[in-house]
């Protein structure tokens, strides 16, 4: 689960939808613009007790081609899948924000939240009226539960989550990380190298960043919210899954479509006997 810091009942509902404290979870962001790799992606759901992971989905319209209605048709593949529909926006506005989660997003990832006041607005733009300013609408949000139900729930049960990616929001962590509302944190390693003047890449190894992270993870753990990361792959995952982050994105579905080319082309060549 990710845990929002407000009501026990706040709890109880994430806790339904999106699965028991304690869980990690396993992340793909597709962020082509067909939602192809959506149906079978979600098939690899958790199969066996033991891992005890949960499967997030998310849709990248960031840095990703995706747009609104390839968005929503991925989502529509998901539908019969143990997965929960997450958006990585493209900014921190209330539109956009509004729109992903109207088309049935269940979380958002917010990208370049930077201070105390940044993460409150993020939050208002994601909740109904009283706890925030979120117009109603929800056209394909609304199918989820009873008819009528779904605004009567939302606010409880939609998961903020902000990243941290920035010297400002790391000198802002505690701050940001005490607003109302936020149900988690998400990492952008390459964004967060480059502010610190360092190259980017996701899986980083310099002493400077991983004691942010440490910082990071005993600052989620005393609030009982969920920690995340982006990674380069399944190496990456586990290894920050180890570190003590409990949500890891693998990658996007370009990459790991490329590293499967590269990977048979490479295999054919090998066992062709020099004829591919």
């Amino acid at each position: 689960m990710m845990n929002a810091p407000t009501t026990s009942s706040t709890s109880t509902a994430l806790e339904e939808r999106h699965g028991e404290q304690g869980e990690r979870d396993l992340g793909l962001r597709p962020g082509g613009g067909e939602c192809v790799a959506g149906d079978p992606v979600g098939l690899f759901r958790r199969s066996h007790g033991a891992m005890r992971l949960r499967q997030r989905h998310g849709r990248h319209i960031q840095h990703g081609v995706q747009d609104y209605q390839s968005m929503v048709a991925c989502f529509q593949a998901m539908n019969g899948h143990p997965v929960t529909p997450m958006v990585r926006v493209p900014w921190n506005e209330p539109g956009i924000i509004g729109k992903v989660l109207d088309g049935g997003a269940y979380g958002v990832i917010c990208p370049m939240v930077n201070t105390k006041e940044e993460a409150e607005n993020f939050v208002q733009y994601c909740k109904y009226p009283p706890r925030g300013t979120r117009s109603n609408g929800p056209i394909r949000a609304g199918m989820y539960g009873a008819g009528g139900s779904y605004q009567d729930t939302a606010n409880d049960e939609t998961l903020c989550i902000p990243m941290i990616e920035t010297r400002t929001a790391v000198e802002n962590m505690e701050a940001i990380l005490d607003v109302e509302g936020v149900a988690g944190v998400y990492v952008g390693p390459s964004d967060l190298g480059y502010s610190y003047g360092l190259v980017p890449k996701l899986d980083r190894e310099e002493p400077e960043i991983l004691k942010i992270y440490d910082k990071l993870l005993k600052e989620c753990d005393k609030r009982g919210i969920y920690p995340g990361i982006h990674c380069s792959g399944p190496a990456g995952a586990a290894k920050n899954l180890a570190m003590g982050f409990k949500l890891v994105t693998l990658l996007n579905d370009s990459g790991i479509m490329a590293t499967a080319a590269k990977a048979w082309v490479a295999e054919t060549r090998k066992n062709s006997g020099g004829k591919a």
